[in-house]
């Protein structure tokens, strides 16, 4: 009986602590009321809804720690894109994340009614004979206003975009 009251005694006094600091209540998280003076926010110039749309949907970097984006860019409200694209097992599955990449960020982009156009280049690594590793453009195409606007996003196969978009080029590596 005497262990039961001293457990009981310890309790109390633990939860006396918890809820008692200095004296003072200790006040909940989710009681306390924090007013955050929202900013307004600033508009966004294409080039940075862009950027966002890039970054949300394919990441910061790619999978072998290179930036993303290579360089990003909005002339006459067409947007010239150069990225790095990920590794994969094959040649053909890096083909194809590419090709689901370029959709990630082609859906937002043709809401943005201001595009016209949006050019894609994707850079990936390649050996020479010698050893040499160079970053290389291994996928280009454009897309115009009007394709974008006949895709229905939530049906689209990716397979399908090579046929869709305009000046489609491949790299030989990734056919082999």
């Amino acid at each position: 009986m005497k262990k039961f009251l001293l457990l009981f005694m310890a309790a109390v006094l633990l939860t006396g602590c918890v809820r008692y600091s200095g004296g003072e209540p200790v006040e909940k998280k989710e009681e306390k009321e924090v007013v955050k003076k929202e900013e307004p926010k600033k508009e966004l110039t294409l080039d940075e809804q862009i950027k966002e749309i890039v970054v949300d949907k394919i990441g910061k970097t790619n999978n072998m720690k290179k930036d993303r984006i290579v360089e990003l860019s909005v002339d006459s409200d067409i947007a010239y894109l150069k990225l790095n694209a990920s590794e994969n097992l094959s040649n053909n599955m890096t083909k194809k994340k590419m090709w689901m990449d370029s959709i990630s960020i082609l859906e937002p982009i043709s809401k943005i009614e201001s595009v016209k156009g949006v050019i894609i280049h994707w850079m990936f690594p390649l050996v020479d004979q010698y050893g040499n590793s160079e970053d290389v453009n291994v996928m280009a195409f454009n897309i115009e206003r009007e394709e974008l606007d006949k895709i229905n996003w939530d049906n689209f196969l990716i397979e399908n975009l090579p046929t869709v978009v305009n000046d489609y080029f491949e790299h030989q590596a990734l056919s082999k």
